[in-house]
């Protein structure tokens, strides 16, 4: 009976995969406990979707297609501030046919102090339900700017920030946890933009004027477990870095490496920095 709006994801594959903090998945299930953990919701932890608004307009309504698509699964990783959760894809009702995520590029490398990023996200939500049985939705987009401070790895502290992450001036709202934060990187052939990090957490603004704010990595959540379904219809127990490598999420490997082992995956950020 109750609507709240948590925070932000992204998608990652066309079919309906997406990135977004765990935090903000513990705000409805407890992950903290676990290093590893896919979890399907039970009917009486209640309903857990994500609002998809695509850039197609309905031409008999002249609104834009979208709506809360279910979560199908969760998959999160306990030493990170990473989660993976996979969207039913909604389906066109006037062929049957299913509407294709667009996916955000990732940057797996480790990332430098001085270089420009750029996160985005939703706050200020709202959610109103109408006597019809329809719920209207008013949502605020934040878009931020800022450098990378301070590289942390492989974490900052034991307690608060125990995983891969860096430090940035830009300014991150509430309902931005679990947002997408491009790195720009200037290449021979032009500007490569790709998301580097997720929206973790912020400090706020000193007397200054000055923000402190907190990025997960991407990198190492390719070592995050999840199931995946074969042709023949069997399940097996694969990691992200087995659909980047199979091509279905696209990531620049520049200065990164990963080594697939039978029950967990290596991963090399240079300099002798490893992550297993």
């Amino acid at each position: 009976d109750d609507i709240r709006a948590l925070g932000t994801c992204f998608g990652i594959t066309n079919d309906g995969l997406c990135m977004t903090a765990r935090h903000v998945i513990d705000d409805v299930v407890n992950t903290s406990t676990e290093q590893e953990k896919e979890r399907t919701l039970t009917s009486e932890e209640g309903y857990f979707g994500a609002l998809y608004v695509s850039d197609r307009i309905d031409p008999d309504t002249g609104h834009f297609v979208g709506g809360i698509l279910p979560m199908n699964k969760i998959f999160v990783n306990g030493n990170l501030d990473i989660a993976l959760i996979h969207l039913k894809l909604p389906v066109d009702t006037r062929n049957g046919e299913q509407l294709r995520f667009p996916a955000l590029p990732l940057k797996s490398r480790m990332p430098m102090v001085g270089e420009n990023v750029f996160g985005m996200g939703y706050h200020l939500m709202s959610w109103t339900s109408q006597n019809d049985f329809r719920t209207q939705v008013a949502q605020t987009y934040s878009a931020t700017k800022g450098v990378i401070e301070e590289v942390h790895f492989p974490k900052r502290d034991q307690f608060l920030l125990h995983f891969p992450c860096f430090r940035t001036s830009a300014r991150f709202d509430a309902g931005m946890s679990g947002g997408p934060v491009f790195i720009f990187e200037e290449m021979a052939e032009g500007t490569s933009l790709a998301v580097g990090g997720v929206v973790c957490s912020s400090l706020g603004a000193d007397e200054e004027g000055k923000h402190t704010s907190y990025v997960s990595m991407i990198g190492p959540a390719f070592g995050i477990a999840l199931e995946a379904t074969g042709p023949n219809g069997l399940v097996s127990k694969q990691f992200l870095w087995d659909f980047v490598e199979g091509g279905a999420v696209v990531a620049d490997l520049t200065e990164f490496s990963c080594r697939r082992l039978p029950d967990q995956v290596a991963m090399n950020f240079g300099a002798n920095r490893t992550l297993v």
